[in-house]
């Protein structure tokens, strides 16, 4: 994953590789879609999509950032029972809960959900913390 800053939204400039992957929890083939990189606690959190098969999903390192770079510390995935998250968004409310936005996969085939013109659902939204270990999050409904 790189990073790129831009004074415009229009123009960009290339700044650095944002991370590497030691390779210690994911393989190469971990792609990092939809990325989402916020502080939470005491620790940086990069959630993200893994398009690959059998092993994607919604998944997330913590770990600390310094000087425009990121360091993974510990790794985790993120899925509800029997469905697939992904396309996930997170903002902070007014009192500074971290609030996730999750896109389910269902379980309509995909001729049908083409056909209609839509696929997939929006979970209620959940407000994550970090847990007490600082490795991992704790999800609240």
């Amino acid at each position: 994953m790189h990073l790129f800053k831009s004074k415009d939204l229009n123009k960009w400039e290339y700044i650095h590789q944002f991370y590497k992957s030691t390779r210690e929890w994911t393989n190469d083939l971990d792609d990092c879609t939809c990325p989402d990189f916020f502080k939470l606690g005491s620790k940086w959190m990069l959630l993200h999509f893994c398009q690959q098969k059998p092993d994607g999903g919604s998944r997330y390192y913590l770990g600390s950032y310094e000087k425009d770079h990121f360091y993974p510390e510990s790794f985790d995935r993120i899925n509800f029972p029997r469905r697939n998250i992904h396309a996930h968004r997170s903002l902070m409310d007014i009192h500074r809960c971290r609030i996730l936005f999750l896109n389910l996969d269902e379980e309509r085939k995909i001729e049908t959900c083409v056909k209609s013109g839509l696929s997939g659902a929006w979970s209620i939204l959940v407000v994550i913390s970090l847990s007490d270990n600082e490795n991992s999050i704790e999800i609240d409904q």
